[in-house]
């Protein structure tokens, strides 16, 4: 009975269309699981040959890289990746280094860079980026050594140093301390870095002042821990002993400027 109903039913089927499923049925049998994996490596492969053939290496390295992955069983897949991988790293450096003779550095340093991406093994295109960045240190020292003055010049004396404007706003300080301390204390306060002299002895001093100004602070700092402050550069001061010998000694001192 069940034979009976499944034969009518495929009597029920136009020809045309029953040639169409028997078709698809077909196809679908012999679809295993590896089928189209190996299909897609097959044409990656044949892609890659076609590239190389036309010397776009880089694609056909793309190409043949794609067909091991699709089918890394293929051995044949993988070393034709790694002979593109080599040759197309290759020819990035010899494009590198012919644009480096004609100093476009940046273009250089491009090909350089993605003969590495193709092949970190590369010690030629390693040892390319090393020389460039190199040169292109040294020409960056040579542009700045020519703005800087000539040994003529270092001997001369500097013009004299002055401060940077100080706020104008007064300051109210009570405090007991090592006159160091409070010399540092009023240099935060003004924005200003302080140094002091090798002689400079710190001792305790107490300090009251009210509603002056900085400059008048700091005058006042040096008399009652007997030092004198000299402007060293526009944001820093020098404090040393207030003794006729060390004054001599640092008006006499001609201020050179030296560049690092």
């Amino acid at each position: 009975m069940t034979e009976s109903r499944l034969m009518m039913g495929w009597r029920a089927i136009a020809p045309g269309t029953l040639f169409r499923v028997v078709s698809v049925l077909v196809l679908l049998s012999g679809c295993g699981p590896y089928a189209l994996p190996a299909d897609a490596a097959k044409n990656y492969y044949k892609e890659g040959q076609a590239a190389e053939l036309h010397e776009d290496l880089d694609a056909a390295y793309r190409d043949y890289r794609l067909a091991w992955t699709a089918n890394p069983g293929e051995i044949r897949y993988k070393m034709a990746m790694e002979r593109l991988r080599a040759s197309a790293a290759a020819r990035h450096v010899r494009r590198g280094e012919s644009l480096a003779s004609e100093n476009q550095t940046k273009d250089a340093l491009v090909e350089f860079f993605r003969a590495v991406e193709l092949d970190p093994g590369n010690v030629l295109a390693q040892q390319d980026i090393g020389k460039l960045k190199e040169e292109m240190d040294k020409k960056d020292r040579l542009g700045s050594s020519a703005e800087l003055p000539d040994a003529d010049d270092l001997e001369k004396p500097a013009p004299p140093v002055h401060l940077d404007p100080v706020p104008a706003e007064v300051i109210t300080l009570h405090m007991t301390e090592q006159s160091g301390v409070v010399y540092r204390a009023i240099g935060r306060a003004a924005g200003l870095n302080v140094l002091f002299d090798p002689d400079f002895v710190s001792k305790t001093i107490t300090v009251d002042l009210k509603q002056i100004t900085l400059i008048e602070a700091l005058r006042i700092l040096g008399d009652l821990s007997n030092t004198f402050w000299k402007a060293s550069t526009h944001d820093t001061i020098y404090v040393a002993p207030n003794t006729r010998a060390k004054r001599t000694e640092l008006q006499q001192l001609a201020v050179r400027t030296f560049y690092l």
